[in-house]
C-alpha cells in the first residue's frame, strides 16, 4: 500500500474494511486473507499518522471486527487449476451506497472528525502494543506425491511473546488446493502439479503478520 496524507487515510481505511467485509460475506477464505491484509496495511499507516487518537481507535475496532470474522469462518477449500495464477481480491468502487452498508462505522468517523469525542459520549481506551508473533522454528519443506495431502499444524512454530490469540492464514499456489482450520494447514497437490511449490503461512495477533515461506516438493 503506498504512503497517504493524512486526509487520505480515513477514506482508504473505510474502502479496505467494506471490502473486507464482503469477502468475509461471501465466504471465501482467501479472499478474506487478502482482504484482512490490506486493512491491517491501512491501519497501520493510519495508527503512525498525525491523526487524533480517536480516528486511531475506531479504526482499530474495526480490525478486530475483521479478525474475529476471518477466525470464525469454516475452512473452505479453493482449488487452484494448475496453470492459472492465484487470485487477487480486489474491492468494489467507493460509492454512496458504500456509506450505507458501513453504516454505524461512517458515522462514527464523521462524527469525531467534526465534533469533539466527549460531546457524543465516547471513551477511548489505549490502542494495545506488543510485539509480533515470532517463528519458534519447524518444518518448512514438505515433499509430495502427487495426488495426495498432508495437514501440518502449526500452533507450535509460532508463538507470540505477549500471549496474543493468534490467526493462522496460508496463501494459495498453481497446482495446489490449500485450505485452513485453525492453526492447521491442509495442501493438496493436484495431479501433474510436479516441482517446487512455495506457500506462504501466516499468523496474526490483530495488529501484526508473521509470513513463513514454505516449499512443497510435488513429486
Amino acid at each position: 500500500m503506498s504512503l497517504l496524507s493524512d486526509e487520505q487515510l480515513i477514506p482508504a481505511f473505510v474502502q479496505a474494511y467494506y471490502a473486507a467485509q464482503a469477502a468475509l460475506n461471501s465466504g471465501d477464505r482467501q479472499a478474506a486473507m487478502k482482504a484482512y491484509q490490506d486493512v491491517l496495511a491501512a491501519y497501520k499507516q493510519l495508527a503512525a499518522s498525525a491523526l487524533e487518537k480517536p480516528h486511531k481507535e475506531l479504526a482499530h475496532q474495526q480490525v478486530k471486527t475483521i479478525y474475529d470474522g476471518l477466525s470464525a469462518m469454516p475452512s473452505i477449500t479453493t482449488p487452484t487449476p494448475a496453470q492459472s495464477s492465484p487470485p487477487e481480491a480486489r474491492g468494489p468502487g467507493f460509492g454512496a451506497r458504500d456509506y450505507l452498508t458501513i453504516g454505524f462505522f461512517a458515522v462514527l468517523i464523521v462524527m469525531v472528525l467534526f465534533f469533539k469525542p466527549e460531546y457524543i459520549g465516547l471513551a477511548f481506551a489505549d490502542i494495545p502494543g506488543g510485539s509480533p508473533p515470532q517463528w519458534r522454528g519447524g518444518q518448512t519443506e514438505f515433499t509430495l506425491p502427487a495426488g495426495t495431502d498432508l495437514a501440518y499444524d502449526f500452533s507450535s512454530a509460532f508463538r507470540d511473546p505477549d500471549g496474543d490469540r493468534l490467526v493462522f492464514l496460508a496463501t494459495e499456489s498453481p497446482g495446489l488446493r490449500v485450505s485452513v482450520s485453525g492453526s492447521v494447514v491442509t495442501i493438496e497437490a493436484l495431479p501433474g502439479a510436479f516441482g517446487d511449490h512455495q506457500v506462504t503461512v501466516m499468523a496474526s495477533d490483530l495488529a501484526s503478520v508473521t509470513k513463513v515461506p514454505i516449499t512443497i516438493h510435488v513429486v
